[in-house]
């Protein structure tokens, strides 16, 4: 059971189930977008990182780890942050096509952008993502 759970979790990152505590998270492979690995191909079952986003500013700790000039997340992730937010959280970020998505709940704007969609409860407490390079080598973040 031990190795089979072992194997499991080492697989995830390929499948876009998560990339958090799994191998590739100690590696320089990059699984969200275009794979980089050798010989494994990843193959995006679930589709959680497919959409990527730019977190251009923040006014919530948790979500300024996610910052950075050349970083993306998986939006998953993003949804993820912003549902374990419990005060008015001001998020400014640009999405994979390029739109720009202003989030300022004290204000009212925003409520209803697509990163307030809350996940479920299990994927919200097990299926976490990494911040990763859009380009060059990927900077460890743990």
């Amino acid at each position: 059971m031990v190795l089979v759970a072992v194997v499991l979790t080492g697989m995830t990152p390929y499948t876009s189930i998560k990339t958090q505590l799994a191998f590739s998270m100690f590696s320089n492979l990059r699984t969200e977008t275009d794979a980089n690995h050798v010989f494994l191909p990843t193959i995006h079952l679930a589709h959680l990182a497919d959409d990527v986003v730019h977190i251009d500013s923040s006014d919530n700790i948790g979500l300024r780890e996610l910052m950075g000039d050349n970083v993306l997340v998986p939006r998953f992730e993003l949804q993820r942050r912003l549902a374990q937010v419990t005060t008015p959280v001001r998020v400014t970020y640009d999405g994979s096509d390029g739109t720009r998505h202003v989030i300022d709940e004290a204000a009212g704007i925003g409520l209803d952008d697509p990163a307030r969609d809350e996940p479920g409860w299990f994927a919200r407490h097990f299926l976490r993502f990494r911040a990763f390079e859009a380009s060059g080598p990927m900077r460890c973040r743990h």
